[in-house]
C-alpha cells in the first residue's frame, strides 16, 4: 500500500487521511473515526452508486434497525480482513433489521483496473450486501474519514451509535455487540453472564497483547514484551499478559519474576490451564514433586496464595470459598508419578511427570524450548558442516 502512495497512484485525500490515521493511532490510543462527526451525532448522506450504476442514499434505508457503513478499499488488508466478518454480521442479522453498506475509496480518479479489483474482491468473497463506490471521494471527505478502513453503526433514528477506526484484535466482537445492541438482540445480564468465568478485556488491551503474540510468534521476544507490559497496565483484570509474561521470564530464566506474575494470573483467573502448568513446569525444576502433583490436581490455594495480589473478577465468579469450587480434573495423568512417589522414587517420577507437563504445554502453544543465539561465527560453521553433509 504505502508503495502506491510513493508512486501517487493514491489521492491527495486519501493520503492525508493514512498518514494523521497513523498519527492518531501512535499518540493517542483510541483514534477518532471521523473529523467532521462523531459517536452521538447524527449521520451526515451519502450518496453513491453501486457496481451497476444504480444511486443509493442512506435515507433509502431509514426503515432498517440498525445500518453499517464500511468504508473501506481493497488496497487496504484491514478492509479485507473486515469485509469477511462483515459478511458473517450479514448472515447472522440481515434478515434481523441489519442494512449494511460497503462504501469503496479506491482512489480519486476511479479506473477500469480500480473497478476490475473491487468487483474481483466482492466475487471472490462472495459478498451479498451492498457496494457503493464513492467517486471522487465525496462521501470520503464529507465525512471526514481518518483512516481506512472505518466502520459506524447507524440507528433507526439516524444516530451514529458507534465508529470503528482501523480494525483493531477485538474489532469484531466491538461490531457485533454493537449491532445486537441496535436490534434489540443484546441483554446486558445475560450477556455477563454467559461471559463466566472468561473476560473480555478492553480493545487497548487486546491491541497490545494481540501484537505481543504476533512478535513473540515470530521470535521476537523482546519486542513483544513491552507490549504484554501495556496490555496489563491498559486492563489490570487481563490474565492472559500476566501468563505470557511469566512464559518470557520462565524462557528467559527470570523465574522469580515468572512466579510473580503466574500468581496474578491466578488471581484474575483461577481456571487457566496454562498457569498452573506454566508453574508446576517450575516446581519440577526445583524437584518439589509434591507441590507440583498439588497444583496440576487442581488443590492450589496454598501455592498460590500471595497477600500482594488482588483478586480480579474472576473470584466473585468462582467464588472466595476453595471449598466451594468443584475440584478440577488434573491437567496431566498423575497415577505414575504418584505410583513412583509412593515408592520414595522421586526423581523419577520428576523425570517421568516433566516430559507430560511440556507437551501439555506445547499443546496449548507454549514451546519452552529456545533457541541458541549463535555468534556469526558459529552460524558460518554450522553452514559448512551442513552442506558438507549434503
Amino acid at each position: 500500500m504505502l508503495s502506491r502512495v510513493l508512486r501517487g497512484n493514491l489521492s491527495r485525500s486519501v493520503v492525508v487521511s493514512i498518514l494523521l490515521g497513523f498519527f492518531l493511532l501512535s499518540v493517542s490510543g483510541a483514534a477518532a473515526a471521523f473529523r467532521n462527526l462523531k459517536a452521538g451525532d447524527q449521520a451526515l448522506p451519502i450518496a453513491a452508486e453501486d457496481l451497476e450504476g444504480n444511486t443509493h442514499n442512506l435515507s433509502d434505508y431509514g426503515d432498517s434497525s440498525a445500518i453499517l457503513l464500511f468504508f473501506w478499499a481493497t488496497w487496504s488488508g484491514h478492509s479485507l480482513k473486515e469485509m469477511d466478518d462483515l459478511a458473517k454480521l450479514d448472515r447472522k442479522y440481515g434478515e434481523k433489521g441489519l442494512k449494511i453498506l460497503a462504501v469503496n475509496v479506491e482512489n480519486q480518479r476511479l479506473d477500469a483496473g480500480d473497478m476490475a479489483r473491487i468487483k474481483k474482491v466482492i466475487r471472490e468473497k462472495e459478498i451479498s450486501f451492498t457496494v457503493l463506490v464513492d467517486k471522487g471521494l465525496k462521501n470520503f471527505n464529507e465525512w471526514g474519514v481518518i483512516a481506512t478502513p472505518t466502520t459506524a453503526v447507524i440507528n433507526r433514528d439516524g444516530t451514529v451509535v458507534f465508529d470503528l477506526s482501523g480494525y483493531p484484535t477485538a474489532g469484531y466482537l466491538d461490531l457485533d455487540t454493537a449491532v445486537r445492541k441496535e436490534l434489540g438482540l443484546y441483554h446486558e445480564k445475560k450477556e455477563t453472564a454467559a461471559k463466566a468465568p472468561g473476560y473480555m478485556p478492553n480493545r487497548q488491551a487486546m491491541l497490545h497483547f494481540g501484537m505481543g503474540k504476533s512478535l513473540m510468534a515470530r521470535g521476537l521476544s523482546s519486542k513483544a514484551i513491552p507490549e504484554f507490559q501495556q496490555a496489563a497496565e491498559e486492563d489490570t483484570h487481563f490474565p492472559d499478559p500476566p501468563i505470557y509474561l511469566a512464559y518470557s521470564d520462565i524462557r528467559e530464566g527470570n523465574t522469580d519474576a515468572a512466579r510473580t506474575f503466574l500468581r496474578k494470573a491466578y488471581h484474575l483467573d483461577p481456571e487457566r490451564a496454562e498457569t498452573r502448568l506454566l508453574l508446576a513446569h517450575l516446581l519440577l525444576k526445583e524437584n518439589r514433586l509434591d507441590d507440583s502433583i498439588e497444583l496440576l490436581a487442581g488443590r492450589v490455594a496454598d501455592l498460590m496464595a500471595d497477600s500482594t495480589v488482588s483478586a480480579g473478577p474472576a473470584e466473585s465468579i468462582a467464588g472466595s470459598s476453595q471449598e466451594s469450587q468443584a475440584v478440577p480434573k488434573p491437567l496431566v495423568d498423575l497415577d505414575e508419578a504418584l505410583i513412583l512417589e509412593d515408592a520414595g522414587k522421586i526423581n523419577e517420577a520428576v523425570a517421568m511427570l516433566s516430559p507430560l507437563v511440556v507437551d501439555r504445554l506445547k499443546q496449548l502453544g507454549f514451546s519452552l524450548e529456545v533457541k541458541k543465539k549463535l555468534e556469526p561465527m558459529e552460524r558460518m560453521k554450522l553452514m559448512m558442516q551442513k552442506r558438507g553433509t549434503q
